[in-house]
């Protein structure tokens, strides 16, 4: 027969725990696999596969250069070899991509050697982030204003708007945003403006007034509000499209490619280390277009030397050839890319490199229909790319053409191959540029996994054997649920599709310590009732619902500043935060329902329950501290050191990260100790005069190029100059970062300090009153002071994970705060009247300070771990979260409540009001 207290518990709660940690453990295995690298071989043309020829070809192929591999497989049209390591995968890239030709796509990638039937059930592993396989990253921002120029200029350009200028005797040009009109007559201002909205509903007036130097009334139209929204919209998707398109051609696997507000798109490529050609490959605009030479006005030399000074023939353009010659062409293309339905590099017959052409029906018609009476004439073969155009190609029209023709000019086979690449993926609808780009060598990707793995691998064996020798049978259960919940985070990240970064893994470790602050609540609880001589079930009982109240309250402030992460972080700061709120989800339910669920097996279970094991050592005090007593010496203290920090802050500044300054930086490792002098010379060759040059002895080199001198090709050059030193120097990364959006991660990041302080406030005012409120985010601050001061006296970078460490700090600093003014709420309504507030909260701050030690203790450890293992890359975001959980100790116990009593905290703040004819009750008080 089981006890009352077990029926607390049902059967129906133990096998939903135990169901839910079996799923987690099952879909979190395979993460626990490694990755092999793959080179994965597909058809380039859409309807086609991979079938067992090309099998057999890529396995003579791999063969006949000794390139062992792991299995060769062909599944859905898709031929995938593994191999042992990198250097033997990109090797058979190259064999590979020589035996099958450009019929294929031959693209590296990676797979887990999970075992199959793991997949067939629906579990995979975390997806990898660029910064733990390698890769490149771009932000892009797409040109909308050329968009709507463009369209104005077809508005402009038309027939019937024409017509309609000439009715007033107007001229216009497309200029900007805006079709800025010539008018003479002024009575006829307002007419024309409505003419146009009336017959080009798409337009509206922009600017009513304004006068030329000729008195010429100017007026503007543009398109409307709803038109220029419509009109992005398509260029976007038209642009997501042929980014796919391309990106697909450049062999990428597993690309992302998403949009990221209203102008921008962020492309994420996997594997990808020859940067230049992918910025080449996504950013040229490379539209083709076939217009006519006007062979009669290109023969006249007054008509091209007027149209070198800007006054073309009408109808016609003015372009040079790659040869030097200028040629007057008309102005309507007879074929564009648009028409293109295939491309493909080759040979002419002269053994040129050119491109072959075909075209779909109405393009095959409209060529058709121009050459057929211009046999003996040139056809100009135009580029477009961003602001320039060239005629790469004006040959003779020798015949008829229809729907396959050849073009080729002046350019070599990696320019053929690039052009046909380019046109069978179709045109940008506007050029991009690029406002940020990440890039990791795999290297540093294998490094960052190591580093990560023993970041959490070490926290975990840190907080488990402390809290193991701490609580005792109680500290094992705490493990066993702390395992649990790493294996439903685990499974939950791998359930929603999130991509695992190095932040994330750093996410981990901290979430690991504290996760256990939920459990170092209950088993304190526990204790604490079991010193009342309470019986062991009781002690249990009542432990587990008194520390419900104080878990929901301190993870729930922390939640908010993983939301605030998440809403206004990017990229790896996003990373860090999905972590950091899954985790405070799977740790409450770990550490309650789990936990509770094994005390119910280990301890209520049994008919006469033996005493409660909770280790041999507690620290308490035997005698109420008086603290409080002290909090105009320690206010004082707190004061010096935030005039310290804030002087600092103010006349110093802060050493801002390229994340926030916007630059480039570029690390390059190199096969042996290089020299200073060399290196910087290097980099004044490709303009970086001043640039800060970091070398250590391992062969890391670092250089950072200010604002003004960054640009998307500056690590190119800086590499290419680098390897003139030595040839074997390795690119392990690169961050550029456009002003722009420095300048927008930094009101990104005050927004979000700001987000989780009114948050926190609006949230301890409504389970407190606004005194304690007001207490807890002081002491919040006051932590926040002090990292950005001690990261400005020592002039540490200050960068984005940085910045996510300051603001996880504030969602966990209030912890403490809230798990004192809980237990100052329980002692004012169990002891009723007699107490003062400044009594009660030295009781509170002595009944809690064992809380405080092994919670603040047990993340330090998760965070050390970070601190030995994590290298270069974690090491500064440990170096935060150390400063701010130091500090936080002390605020939360120094800081919060006497502010609280310096806004005049009362009794009355922590327990309900009397009721008009009843008399003063501790409502919701536990007892």
């Amino acid at each position: 027969m089981s006890s009352p207290a077990a029926a607390r518990f049902p059967a129906w709660k133990h096998a939903l725990v135990w169901a839910l940690v079996a799923l987690g453990a099952f879909y979190a295995l395979p993460s626990a696999y490694s990755k092999s690298p793959v080179v994965q071989a597909r058809a380039s043309a859409a309807g086609q596969d991979a079938d067992r020829k090309t099998l057999r070809e890529i396995q003579n192929a791999l063969r006949a250069a000794n390139l062992q591999t792991r299995s060769l497989k062909l599944e859905n049209g898709v031929v995938e070899a593994k191999f042992d390591d990198a250097e033997a995968q990109i090797a058979a890239r190259a064999v590979i991509a020589k035996k099958l030709g450009d019929e294929f796509v031959v693209a590296l990638n990676s797979a887990s050697d999970a075992p199959n039937w793991m997949s067939a059930l629906g579990a995979e592993p975390l997806a990898l982030g660029l910064d733990l396989r390698g890769g490149v990253y771009f932000l892009l921002r797409v040109d909308a204003v050329f968009a709507v120029n463009r369209r104005l200029n077809g508005v402009a350009g038309s027939d019937d708007f024409r017509e309609l200028l000439r009715t007033f005797a107007a001229n216009a040009a497309a200029q900007g945003e805006a079709i800025v009109i010539n008018l003479q007559a002024r009575d006829d201002y307002d007419a024309l403006a409505d003419a146009i909205a009336d017959a080009f509903p798409q337009l509206e007036e922009k600017e009513k007034s304004g006068e030329a130097a000729n008195d010429d009334l100017i007026l503007h139209m543009g398109l409307t509000d709803e038109e220029r929204a419509e009109l992005v919209n398509l260029t976007m998707e038209q642009n997501l499209q042929t980014l796919r398109n391309r990106v697909d051609e450049l062999g990428v696997a597993e690309p992302v490619i998403t949009r990221q507000g209203a102008e921008r798109i962020a492309v994420q490529l996997p594997g990808v280390q020859d940067t230049a050609r992918a910025k080449s490959v996504l950013g040229r605009t490379a539209a083709l277009e076939l217009r006519g030479v006007d062979e009669t006005k290109t023969s006249s030399r007054s008509l091209i030397r007027r149209a070198q000074r800007g006054r073309p023939p009408l109808g016609t353009e003015l372009f040079k050839t790659r040869e030097g010659e200028s040629l007057l062409v008309g102005k309507n293309p007879v074929v564009t890319g648009d028409n293109i339905t295939d491309a493909r590099p080759g040979f002419d017959q002269q053994n040129r490199p050119a491109v072959f052409l075909s075209l779909d029906s109405i393009g095959a018609e409209k060529i058709k229909r121009h050459t057929r009476p211009r046999i003996g004439e040139r056809l100009a073969i135009l580029m477009i790319d961003r602001d320039t155009t060239e005629i790469i190609s004006a040959p003779v029209v020798q015949q008829e053409l229809y729907a396959n023709f050849i073009i080729h000019g002046r350019m070599n086979t990696r320019e053929a191959n690039e052009l046909a690449l380019l046109l069978r993926a179709g045109a940008l609808a506007a050029p991009l540029e690029i406002i940020e780009e990440r890039s990791v060598g795999p290297s540093l990707g294998a490094d960052n996994i190591r580093s990560g793995i023993s970041s959490v691998i070490g926290g975990f064996v840190g907080v488990a054997l402390f809290i193991a020798a701490y609580y005792a049978l109680f500290g094992l259960i705490s493990v066993t649920a702390l395992l649990a919940n790493l294996f439903l985070l685990t499974a939950l990240l791998g359930a929603v599709g999130a991509t695992l970064t190095l932040p994330g893994l750093a996410g981990f470790a901290l979430t690991l310590g504290m996760a256990i602050d939920a459990n170092v609540l209950i088993n304190e609880r526990v204790r604490e009732e079991a010193a009342q001589n309470k019986t062991p079930l009781a002690a249990i009982s009542a432990g587990y619902d008194r520390a419900l109240t104080t878990i929901l309250d301190s993870n729930l402030t922390t939640l908010i500043a993983g939301l605030a992460l998440f809403a206004f972080g990017s990229g790896p700061v996003r990373g860090f935060a999905v972590v950091l709120c899954f985790g405070l989800l799977t740790s409450m339910f770990s550490a309650v329902q789990g936990s509770r669920a094994l005390v119910n097996l280990t301890c209520e279970r049994r008919e006469r329950p033996r005493p409660l094991s909770l280790g041999f050592y507690h620290l308490r005090f035997k005698k109420v501290l008086p603290l409080m007593k002290f909090r105009k010496l320690t206010a004082a203290l707190s004061a010096v050191l935030l005039l310290i920090c804030i002087g600092s802050l103010t006349f110093r500044g802060l050493n801002f990260g390229v994340d926030f300054t916007g630059g480039t930086v570029v690390e390059t490792a190199f096969s042996r100790q290089a020299d200073i002098d060399r290196i910087r010379a290097a980099a004044e060759s490709v303009g970086l005069e001043n640039a800060p040059i970091q070398q250590s002895g391992d062969g890391l080199v670092i250089i950072k190029a200010p604002p003004h001198a960054a640009g998307a090709d500056l690590s190119e050059r800086v590499l290419s100059a680098l390897r003139e030193i030595d040839p074997d120097a390795e690119l392990r990364r690169v961050e550029f970062v456009g002003p722009q959006v420095g300048a927008e991660l930094f009101l990104a990041g005050a927004l979000a300090l700001l987000c989780v302080c009114l948050g926190i406030a609006a949230y301890l005012s409504l389970r407190f009153k606004w005194r304690m409120a007001i207490g807890a985010i002081v002491a919040n601050l006051h932590d926040v002071v002090f990292i950005l001061g001690l990261f400005s006296i020592f002039q540490w970078e200050f960068s984005l994970p940085v910045l996510a460490a300051t603001l996880a700090i504030l969602g966990y600093s209030v912890n403490e705060s809230v798990v004192i003014f809980d237990r100052v709420r329980e002692i004012f309504r169990v002891r009723r009247k007699g107490d003062s507030p400044e009594g009660v909260i030295n009781e509170a701050v002595t009944q809690t300070w064992s809380r405080t030690v092994i919670t603040h203790g047990s993340t330090q450890m998760a965070v050390l771990a970070m601190l030995f293992f994590g290298g270069d890359a974690l090491f500064l975001f440990a170096l935060a979260l150390t400063i701010g959980i130091l500090s936080s100790i002390y605020s939360s116990i120094l800081v919060a409540g006497p502010v609280a009593l310096r806004l005049g905290m009362t009794r009355e703040d922590f327990i309900a009001r009397e009721v008009k004819g009843k008399a003063d009750h501790p409502a919701g008080a536990v007892v």
